[in-house]
């Protein structure tokens, strides 16, 4: 999939899937004002140490919120 995408695109600078996610990450945090540890549930991130041991929530209503408007300011972008 990535090879038709690179024909797709033609980008002059080589890239990899994972900086779709490096892009999510940055905009969520940047553009739409998200908190570190959601944009990293939304990512699957770990959480790790203490943390994990004591916070087991899965933060499914704030994560719906941000990929909702991580949506949305694409969609804005490709109109």
């Amino acid at each position: 999939m990535k090879k038709v995408l690179d024909e797709k695109i033609n980008l002059k600078e080589p890239w990899v899937l994972h900086d779709f996610r490096r892009t999510f990450a940055t905009i969520a945090g940047e553009k739409l004002g998200a908190q570190p540890h959601i944009a990293d549930a939304c990512l699957a991130h770990l959480l790790r140490g203490v943390t994990a041991t004591y916070n087991r929530s899965t933060y499914l209503a704030d994560k719906r919120v941000l990929l909702g408007q991580y949506a949305e300011y694409i969609s804005r972008l490709v109109r």
